[in-house]
């Protein structure tokens, strides 16, 4: 279940272009379709079993950023 709620915001964040706060406002969406509850006001990532105690300073909503091109990339 986890990876459809991945892959829906992954193919929103490559299609619209947002990044950051708008991300995570999007994944509210898919989050609430699986009866989860999409926790935006704690840090680092939601969906991941991610080791957020290690990287917890390093890691915000604020620091990702709109998908950029791959070059060479024809996707």
């Amino acid at each position: 279940m986890a990876k459809t709620a991945f892959d829906d915001v992954e193919r929103h964040w490559r299609t619209a272009g947002v990044g950051g706060k708008a991300l995570y406002e999007y994944a509210v969406e898919p989050a609430d379709a699986l009866d989860w509850g999409l926790n935006l006001d704690i840090k680092g990532h939601r969906l991941s079993g991610f080791p957020h105690a290690i990287y917890r300073a390093a890691i915000s909503a604020t620091s990702i950023s709109a998908p950029t091109p791959v070059y060479g990339n024809s996707k």
